[in-house]
């Protein structure tokens, strides 16, 4: 289902199944659960999604940072690099950032802990 959501051919199979296994293990370990229940696939999925644009898998070009100076004479446009820390780019990535809305999804089904 995920690579029809992201519009994705077989070629890019193996990113897909990457970032479904990320959204999952993020999912377990913040809620200390070792399946992920039925309430939560669409949720799962929905991190993937995110996960796959904002990580930049499957392609091969180097990811670009957010846009630095515009120029209208001749028209140019400069990026900032996208090499840094992961927080950094994280930063830029408004895909990653929607990241932290899902939390309040997930509260609902964290088991306590130490």
């Amino acid at each position: 289902m995920l690579m029809t959501l992201l519009g994705l051919d077989s070629s890019k199979e193996q990113f897909a199944e990457f970032a479904y296994s990320q959204a999952e293990d993020i999912i377990k370990n913040h809620c200390r659960i070792g399946n992920i229940p039925a309430e939560l696939k669409n949720v799962a999925l929905s991190m993937a999604m995110d996960l796959y644009r904002a990580q930049n898998l499957g392609d091969e070009a180097p990811a670009l940072g957010s846009v630095k100076t515009i120029t209208e004479g001749e028209a140019s446009v400069a990026f900032r690099s996208a090499a840094g820390s992961t927080d950094e780019r994280y930063a830029e990535n408004p895909g990653v950032t929607f990241l932290k809305n899902y939390e309040k999804q997930l509260e609902r089904f964290r088991k306590p802990g130490w």
